[in-house]
């Protein structure tokens, strides 16, 4: 705002635009507690691994509920 500001750019919209835009660290998170799933998974997994893995299963999950509905 303030290089705005010396740039003569400041007004209230922009002010209203920078105040009301979503800042990556107030996206809401989802949260599940490791001891629930490390049980899934092999000991040499990553996290990042698991991260993965639970996505694709989400997506194969959705997408079977999709066919499912449009019978």
């Amino acid at each position: 705002m303030k290089r705005l500001s010396q740039d003569g750019r400041l007004n209230i919209d922009v002010i209203f635009s920078i105040l009301t835009e979503e800042k990556p660290n107030q996206k809401e998170k989802f949260h599940i507690q490791r001891e629930r799933i490390d049980r899934f998974f092999p000991k040499n997994f990553t996290e990042k691994q698991k991260e993965d893995l639970i996505v694709q299963l989400l997506e194969s999950w959705y997408k079977k509920r999709q066919r499912e509905q449009e019978r």
